[in-house]
Order: structure tokens, then C-alpha cells, then sequence
């Protein structure tokens, strides 16, 4: 048989509770908490049942560095200047973008003008461009002298530049010196323009001698465009005989030129030219001419042959009722 009684007896490892399944004590209240330990100076952290442990306090935080000061603009340009030695060509060129961020203009300016001494054209030329964005006038004197012996024509067109932008109409002999002398015929070219775009009365009579014995192309286009500009008096005839130019700018800015000036002795010369072989963009230039100085409307479109063709016979028939007038 069975036995009725049965006594189980349960051991709890987490507490010291005895329990009995049949009619046993009942749990008594839990002995106090053995006192911690030291610990060393670190915090006690509770685990729940399993008691307590030991955990590493949080260390201060350090306040946070002020950001270092920018370097001062002069140090920079001091670098900038001691960098012109460096036999790297692209440091010495990056001298350039220091420069011209400088609020000092004058300082970069002489960093510049020292820089017009490179052995490098690209530099030389870089410097001389930087010498007119900075607006620094003083270094006139450097320009001029560097144009008077430098061999590169990309240094002499920045330098050109230069003046230019520093000087306006005062640099108008400079410009002209370039346009009568300079060997390359881009810088002759571009002297002329910058002479058309100052519109400088003085340099009429020049370009209309230079136009004469020109013999590079692009350069008469610059010429002619420049005399439309200022329009003197004496250059009627260049502008006419430019007419029957081989190079097709020439004639096109030829009879530009005569349009604007409105010169009344280029009507004929200007309905002798037309044709219908002409370039089409050089015939309607004629064509406007002839209106802007006689005031005779003749109709055409452009980009039309047969339109174009029946305006060029409408002013031969003009030419022979009016031509007693001019």
C-alpha cells in the first residue's frame, strides 16, 4: 500500500523559505540584506534578486576646444610671396588664387607685379591679368615695361588686357603701338578692338593708315570694326576699296562701317558690289547700307536668292535715276 503521507520538501536556493506540502510552517519575513561591501569608491547597481554589483562612475567630459583662428590675411600673403621661389610651377601659380581673394589689393598687387618676372609665360600672363582685376594702377609702369620686352604674345595680349582695364582711354597709345607694331596679328587684332570699343577720336587717323597696308584678314576685320566705331572722317576711302576685300569679314564690316557713317560716296561702290554670288550675310550688310544712306527702302528677305537677286536689279534701276545725286 501506498503510504497516505507523503511529506515533500522544497528548498528555494534564492531565499530562505521552507515550505511544506502537507500542513507546514508558513514563510516568515526575509532576513535582512547583508550590508555591501566596499567597493572601492564605484556606485552599487541592483541586479534584481541576484543582489548588487559594483559599476565604474562616469568620467567628467572635457568642454570642447574653441576652433582655431584663421590664419591673418597677411601671414597669408607672406606664404603666397615666399612661394614665388618654389621651383613647382603650379604652387607659383597657385600664389594666384590667394591673391585675388585678398582684401588687401595693393599688397596682392606687388606680390603680382613681382610674379611678371616668372620664367613661366602661363605665370607671366596669369600675373598680368591679375594685376588688372586687381585694380592695383600702380603696377602701369610694370605692364608697360614687361609689354616693351616680353616674347610671348599670351603675356603681351594680358598685359594689353591690363591697360586696358586700368587706364581707358589713356591707354590708347599703348594700344596703338600694338596694333602698329606687335609681330602677332591676334594681339594687333584685339588692340584694335579694345581702340574701337574706347571709341577714341585720336586713333582714327592711325587705324585708317594701318587699315591701308594691313595685310592679315582678321586684323582688317578688326580695323574696319573699329572705324565704324569712331567713324573719322578720312576713313571713307579704306572703307570702299574694302569693299572688293577677298576676305569676306572685311566687306562685311567694310559696308557696316559705310551704313553707320552714312557716306554718301559709297552709294555707288555699293551697287557696283552687288551680286547675287556674294556671301549671303555680306549682301544684306550692303544692302542695309544703301537704305541707311540714300533712305530708299528696297524689300527683300533674306535667305532668299530670288528675293535678294530681284532687290540688287530694284537698285541698279534706282542707281540709274539717282546716281547724278552722289
Amino acid at each position: 500500500m501506498l503510504r497516505i503521507a507523503l511529506a515533500l520538501t522544497f528548498v528555494l536556493v534564492s531565499g530562505p523559505f521552507l515550505l511544506t506540502s502537507c500542513g507546514g510552517e508558513q514563510p516568515g519575513p526575509a532576513p535582512a540584506a547583508a550590508p555591501a561591501k566596499d567597493s572601492g569608491g564605484l556606485a552599487p547597481v541592483s541586479l534584481g534578486k541576484g543582489g548588487t554589483a559594483p559599476v565604474a562612475p562616469v568620467a567628467p567630459v572635457a568642454p570642447a576646444k574653441a576652433p582655431a583662428e584663421p590664419p591673418k590675411e597677411a601671414d597669408l600673403l607672406g606664404k603666397a610671396e615666399r612661394t614665388l621661389s618654389s621651383p613647382d610651377e603650379e604652387e607659383r601659380a597657385g600664389v594666384i588664387e590667394v591673391l585675388l581673394s585678398a582684401k588687401d589689393r595693393k599688397a596682392a598687387g606687388r606680390i603680382a607685379e613681382k610674379m611678371l618676372g616668372d620664367e613661366n609665360d602661363d605665370i607671366r600672363a596669369l600675373a598680368a591679368e591679375t594685376i588688372g582685376k586687381l585694380e592695383y594702377t600702380e603696377g602701369t609702369t610694370a605692364l608697360r615695361t614687361l609689354l616693351a620686352r616680353e616674347s610671348s604674345a599670351l603675356v603681351r595680349k594680358a598685359a594689353l588686357q591690363s591697360l586696358y582695364t586700368l587706364l581707358g582711354k589713356t591707354a590708347v597709345p599703348d594700344l596703338l603701338r600694338a596694333v602698329d607694331k606687335d609681330e602677332d596679328s591676334a594681339v594687333r587684332a584685339m588692340a584694335a578692338r579694345m581702340i574701337g570699343d574706347l571709341a577714341a577720336p585720336e586713333a582714327g587717323d592711325p587705324l585708317v593708315a594701318k587699315m591701308a597696308d594691313e595685310y592679315d584678314p582678321d586684323v582688317r576685320v578688326a580695323l574696319a570694326e573699329a572705324l565704324r566705331k569712331i567713324k573719322p572722317a578720312k576713313a571713307s576711302g579704306v572703307l570702299i576699296e574694302a569693299l572688293e576685300d577677298q576676305h569676306v569679314g572685311v566687306r562685311t564690316e567694310a559696308a557696316r562701317a559705310l551704313g553707320e557713317m552714312k557716306e554718301r560716296k559709297a552709294v555707288g561702290p555699293l551697287v557696283r558690289v552687288l551680286s547675287p554670288d556674294e556671301d549671303s550675310q555680306t549682301l544684306v550688310a550692303m544692302l542695309e547700307a544703301l537704305a541707311k544712306i540714300t533712305g530708299n527702302e528696297v524689300e527683300y528677305k533674306e535667305n532668299d536668292e530670288a528675293s535678294q537677286k530681284q532687290a540688287i536689279e530694284e537698285w541698279n534701276v534706282w542707281w540709274e535715276e539717282h546716281q547724278g545725286e552722289y
